[in-house]
């Protein structure tokens, strides 16, 4: 089995991108509706905005891909997925307890999640 190191990295172009759609989002017109109702037909407007203002203005990615690069050992391999498939690219973070008797634990998440939601427990883990 071939385990090879990875690390993530997205291309600038993606990123550019990203800036120019959100720099071009529309936001509906906001309807006042009462609070305790604001999320019975989706999410309020002005919490998009929020959202949209935050990753045009303040969210860093290069320095969120560069924690999650240093923080977390990410390896890929290819697994065998059943005659239809054939073989499978797979990317997995590996990290070992400093407690020598420690269990081993395997963590998988499921769509439409990340990794990083695991984070915490990869953490409180070791």
């Amino acid at each position: 089995m071939d385990i090879s190191p990875f690390t993530i990295s997205v291309s600038q172009d993606v990123l550019t991108d990203l800036k120019m759609r959100l720099g071009m989002a529309r936001i509906p017109i906001n309807v006042d509706l009462p609070s305790e109702d604001e999320w019975e037909y989706g999410t309020p407007t002005g919490r998009v905005e929020e959202l949209v203002d935050c990753w045009k203005t303040m969210f860093n990615w290069r320095k969120m891909e560069t924690t999650i690069n240093v923080t977390l050992p990410q390896f890929t391999t290819l697994i065998n997925a059943g005659p239809l498939h054939r073989e499978l690219k797979i990317h997995f973070v590996h990290r070992r307890s400093s407690n020598p008797t420690a269990v081993p634990l395997f963590f998988v998440h499921g769509w439409p999640g990340h990794f990083l939601e695991l984070v915490n427990l990869l953490s409180s883990a070791i």
